[in-house]
């Protein structure tokens, strides 16, 4: 993950690092997350990484439309988290929530309200 998460930190890398497919490999460390696990580290990074994607104008049109990034957001966001997992969540629902119909995807999942309070 340490290798990954260098690349996107980089904006010329960003759209290049979403072509490739690296967020299928994210999405599926990220569906398997558990909140009793050990893993709160890697899931941590994996979020930064998704979180330097979403700078890229271009990749955040395709994040905000990815309905698997939004059902795992919103697990994340009803989850029993550690604080920093749950902040980098809600730093991610930010940047996509400019995408008009983002708010929208995420109230098919019921947490549209709790990303409101987050930011209020």
């Amino acid at each position: 993950v340490s290798v990954f998460q260098s690349l996107p930190r980089q904006p010329a890398n960003r759209q290049m690092c979403y072509e490739a497919g690296i967020c299928e490999v994210f999405y599926a460390y990220l569906e398997t997350y558990n909140s009793a696990s050990s893993g709160h580290q890697m899931t941590y990074q994996i979020l930064q990484c998704v979180w330097l994607l979403s700078y890229c104008d271009i990749v955040r049109g395709y994040l905000a439309d990815d309905m698997q990034l939004i059902k795992t957001l919103a697990q994340l966001m009803r989850g029993k988290t550690m604080e920093k997992i749950l902040r980098m969540t809600v730093a991610i629902c930010m940047n996509l929530v400019a995408d008009s119909d983002f708010k929208n995807r995420l109230s098919m999942f019921g947490v549209e309200g709790a990303l409101e309070d987050m930011m209020s």
